[in-house]
């Protein structure tokens, strides 16, 4: 009775660690998010087709780049700037403003 009393004590200390950090913004759902982009490089958007195939959207510097991942490489477009513009939209929360 004391082990599931502990599990539970314990459980419960990590589920509140996590509301705390996720109350004050500095975790998301994709990890740790508390350090601002640093430099010309900030990751816009992610998109994960399947397991292995994700579209990653990039801003650098005033240009937004896509790159592919999949399971042979990775693919890199820089020349898509519509895709990535409707990309960019399309992950925008809803009711952001434009």
């Amino acid at each position: 009775m004391e082990q599931m009393l502990a599990v539970v004590t314990v459980f419960s200390l990590l589920g509140g660690a996590l509301w705390i950090l996720r109350r004050q913004g500095r975790l998301s759902p994709g990890g740790f998010s508390g350090r601002a982009a640093s430099g010309p490089l900030q990751a816009v958007g992610r998109l994960a087709l399947t397991p292995q195939h994700c579209l990653h959207l990039v801003r650098v510097e005033q240009r937004t780049v896509l790159i592919v991942t999949h399971a042979a490489g990775v693919s890199f477009e820089p020349s898509v700037p519509a895709f990535g513009r409707i990309l960019e939209e399309s992950l925008r929360p809803t009711g952001a403003a434009s």
